[in-house]
């Protein structure tokens, strides 16, 4: 999968999460604000995070995101990065153990 569309699956996977709990999906944007925009506290961004990670099979270290990150542009690129980051990791891994 390219990077453009993993990232457009990951907005769109925030955008569900998101809509699951709180907001209706289409108030969500790639340039809302987590906690002016969308109102979101930490405990919601937690549960983000934890839906994030067992979709996309990532670990996401929640101290470096939930304060840094402002905006859900900003989560859908982090996100998509450790996606790859894995992704790339995993295909390493398996060729290095088939030989």
């Amino acid at each position: 999968m390219k990077k453009l569309q993993i990232s457009l699956v990951v907005f769109e996977q925030i955008q569900q999460i998101i809509s699951e709990r709180i907001i209706q999906e289409q108030h969500i944007r790639l340039d809302s604000r987590i906690d002016k925009d969308l109102g979101l506290d930490k405990l919601d961004l937690i549960w983000v995070i934890l839906r994030c990670e067992q979709i996309f099979h990532i670990q996401i270290d929640e101290e470096a995101v939930i304060r840094p990150l402002v905006t859900i542009q900003a989560y859908v690129t982090y996100i998509s990065q450790l996606y790859f980051q894995e992704r790339e990791f995993s295909t390493k891994t398996r060729f290095m153990n088939a030989s």
